[in-house]
């Protein structure tokens, strides 16, 4: 399983805050704490900041300075994106993401000429057969303009059950046809959008976390530092038959006593 961390989001308040203050210690903190949890990939969304591309590249920097994981950059902005990706200077990076719409092409171009990951977001739709549709259709145009399937991250979009209690069940149905339909591909979802406005958050992120890997994902994006996340991942590894002799589980639950 792949691990981005979400923690660099803009719109969280406090990291927001910790942006805007250039606070450079508590953003060092959000970077380390995270790579410290098992994150692969950080996530660096900065759009509810004045000045999203010269925060994005700060915020790279500071990823660069404090780890070698890779970078997810999550903006919508052609240009934001493609100054993040220099400012990558040779890391791996993915780039979140292309929705429908009339920017898509130029997001494509951009993961050609960079060699980079590129997430297929087809937004929130009602059904589990819209959402493939769309997502089909925008495989077929990102093949089309030679991004190669295993650098695709297709998004099976997790809702908030909060609002519509068939949520989990869709994404289920989503991932486990996209596995099928695009093996070379990787499945992600942002997972702790599920839990969205429901109490108790971690409980409803584990399970949902348990179950999607059962039907496919092997990308995240989450909260690494969610102790029962940490747990659940150890577990899905070791009965995925993907941790030899359970060694990496039982150093788990060792540091949790």
């Amino acid at each position: 399983m792949l691990i981005i961390g979400e923690k660099l989001n803009s719109s969280v308040l406090q990291t927001r805050e910790a942006f805007v203050a250039k606070d450079e210690a508590a953003v060092v903190e959000l970077i380390v704490s995270q790579v410290a949890a098992g994150a692969q990939y950080l996530d660096i969304n900065t759009a509810l900041t004045d000045d999203e591309s010269g925060m994005m590249q700060w915020v790279i920097s500071l990823v660069i300075a404090n780890s070698d994981v890779g970078i997810m950059i999550d903006s919508q902005n052609v240009l934001v994106v493609e100054a993040a990706l220099q400012a990558c200077a040779g890391q791996k990076a993915i780039i979140n993401s292309v929705m429908p719409g009339k920017q898509y092409e130029p997001l494509m171009e951009l993961a050609v000429k960079y060699g980079c990951g590129l997430v297929c977001m087809p937004g929130l739709l009602p059904s589990a057969t819209k959402t493939v549709e769309v997502i089909e259709n925008l495989c077929r145009r990102a093949s089309a303009m030679g991004v190669r399937e295993r650098y695709l991250y297709l998004d099976a979009v997790a809702a908030a059950v909060s609002t519509d209690d068939q949520a989990g069940v869709r994404l289920l149905a989503v991932i486990s046809t996209l596995k099928e339909r695009y093996p070379q591909a990787h499945v992600i979802c942002g997972i702790s959008n599920i839990s969205y406005g429901m109490p108790n958050r971690s409980a409803l992120n584990t399970a949902m976390l348990a179950m999607t890997a059962t039907a496919g994902l092997d990308s995240v994006i989450m909260d690494p530092t969610d102790p029962r996340m940490q747990e659940m991942l150890a577990a899905v590894k070791l009965l995925g038959g993907k941790d030899s002799y359970g060694l990496e589980y039982i150093q788990k639950m060792r540091e949790e006593v």
